[in-house]
């Protein structure tokens, strides 16, 4: 068995989740842009303003921010 204490702490994971939605939203509205056809604009919109909502649930706290 794994002690839990031994464990790296989940704030990590967590940022790295935070960053990879960011990368994702970016990505999504770069293929947007370049999209050919009214569908794939929608859609892609549509997977930008997701991973953005993504993004902003699974960023870390920031230091000194008031509760």
């Amino acid at each position: 068995m794994t002690n839990p204490a031994d464990l790296p702490p989940a704030r990590r994971t967590t940022g790295r989740v935070w960053h990879l939605f960011n990368l994702l939203a970016l990505a999504n509205l770069v293929l947007m842009v370049t999209a050919d056809d009214t569908a794939g604009r929608v859609l892609h919109a549509i997977g930008t303003v997701a991973f953005a909502v993504a993004a902003m649930a699974t960023r870390p706290p920031r230091p000194g921010a008031r509760p």
